[in-house]
């Protein structure tokens, strides 16, 4: 539905933002610019060191676009992936510290009024690791609130539609009832389940097995699949996966607080510092080049666009949409790389998970092990990417892939992470509609036979 850019701010080069354009092909569909706007109207007024700053809405024709805060650092799903490449995890009470953050960011979104004071009902729909942004700078930031359910949204979901990725519904969110501020509750336990059990949790081959997954409910004990997991932590997860959702933590706040104060029981001090750290380990030859090509996008003697973007507001000043395509990445450090022995040896990791077996023999349910040598853990499945229908808004991510690894000036700054499967389903539609058109057909034959009758 939208392009992401990295935008300057006439006069100041230093001052760079994520410019979040609606496509062409979008920006004369009523449906998708409802949408836009109404993330803009969500995101506008939720003002949290773990959500993502909006600082503007703007036109330039018909085309609307945003100015957001550019963050810089990976996605939860890389930092995940990351990990796991290099045959680690993150430890349990980094997750929970993380978890945590998204939590009260999760709440302060749930807690939104207008100017009435009433509750504006908002529920982001769409909580999973690849919406959970994590800077290098250590901060914890939820993205894409594209999805997001309002009571003052001006664009409704329509009836037998379900919105967001089926792997990370509720079961009342992957049968179209309604929903409130405990929908990402679970969702977000079961972003935290993965992670720690460092598996997938509901996915399946199709969206149709998945969804009947979610809606069962039927979450494995992790403390049975993985040695050593923590009875303490999976307390809490259950709470918040629980099926009913009267049974679920009443609020992100309470599920947030349950977080933090199990992150506290190992004895350790888990703050951004630390995750900062975690995040140097992992990526700080990214890092680094991602720097070098802020600089040279910024650059104030690079040639002036061709077209500027202007916004009727200036909150922000002119933001322009000229970037620059940072080169290709490498691969992150060698395991033998000596950072990485001092990141490890300094306990910001811990061992890969350690498989529970069954009576057989076999490895846990769901298990699957990963083809790298001396590693037992789980690999991730190929992630297709979200169907068309379904809209997923691009985060304001800086970082991108140039197939040519050579800096052009065209589109840039957000670099798409693999995401998991999502689809508009319409199962429920399906149905329904079967069932009005047999009523249809019955009412036309009792019609045709009271005329028989009648004429006879």
């Amino acid at each position: 539905m939208a392009t992401v850019y990295l935008g300057r701010v006439n006069g100041s080069p230093q001052h760079s933002v994520a410019l979040k354009v609606i496509r062409d092909e979008f920006s004369l569909n009523p449906e998708f610019v409802n949408m836009f706007l109404d993330e803009a109207k969500i995101v506008a007024n939720l003002v949290h060191p773990n959500i993502v700053r909006l600082y503007e809405l703007g036109a330039d024709g018909q085309r609307l676009f945003l100015a957001m805060e550019l963050l810089f650092g990976q996605s939860l799903w890389d930092v995940w992936d990351a990990c796991r490449t290099r045959g680690v995890r993150l430890r349990y009470d980094t997750v929970a510290w993380i978890g945590a953050r998204v939590a009260e960011a999760l709440h302060h979104a749930h807690e939104l009024r207008d100017e009435s004071g009433r509750l504006l009902d908002v529920v982001h729909r769409d909580v999973n690791a690849t919406n959970i942004f994590v800077t290098y700078d250590g901060q914890v930031k939820v993205i894409d609130f594209g999805l997001a359910k309002a009571r003052n949204r001006v664009s409704k979901t329509a009836a037998g539609i379900i919105k967001g990725k089926t792997a990370y519904m509720s079961p009342e969110q992957a049968i179209g009832h309604t929903l409130d501020r405990r929908t990402d509750v679970f969702a977000l336990a079961t972003t935290l389940w993965e992670l720690t059990a460092d598996q997938r949790l509901f996915k399946q081959p199709d969206d149709i097995e998945t969804l009947k997954r979610v809606y069962a409910a039927d979450v494995p004990d992790p403390t049975l699949l993985v040695d050593g997991y923590p009875p303490d932590l999976w307390a809490i997860l259950k709470m918040g996966l629980a099926r009913e959702k009267e049974d679920r933590f009443a609020s992100a706040g309470a599920f947030a607080a349950a977080l933090s104060n199990y992150a506290q029981r190992e004895g350790r001090v888990v703050a951004e510092a630390e995750i900062a750290t975690v995040m140097a380990a992992l990526f700080e030859d990214e890092k680094s080049r991602q720097a070098e090509w802020l600089a040279e996008a910024s650059s104030a003697d690079r040639p002036a666009p061709t077209r500027t973007m202007r916004s009727p507001l200036s909150a922000i000043g002119e933001a322009d949409a000229t970037a620059v395509t940072p080169p290709v990445f490498p691969p992150i450090q060698d395991p033998s790389d000596p950072r990485w022995n001092a990141a490890t040896s300094h306990g910001l990791f811990a061992p890969p998970p350690s498989r529970r077996a069954d009576s057989s023999g076999r490895p846990a349910p769901n298990a699957s092990t990963s083809p790298r040598a001396n590693s037992s853990i789980s690999t991730p499945p190929p992630l297709p990417q979200p169907p068309v229908r379904i809209s997923h808004s691009q985060s304001p991510l800086a970082r991108s892939v140039s197939p040519s690894g050579t800096p052009t000036v065209r589109r840039a700054a957000a670099s798409i992470p693999p995401k998991p499967a999502s689809s508009t389903t319409r199962g429920a539609a399906l149905i329904v509609g079967m069932l009005i058109l047999l009523g249809i057909i019955a009412a036309i034959v009792v019609l045709a036979r009271t005329l028989i009758l009648r004429f006879l």
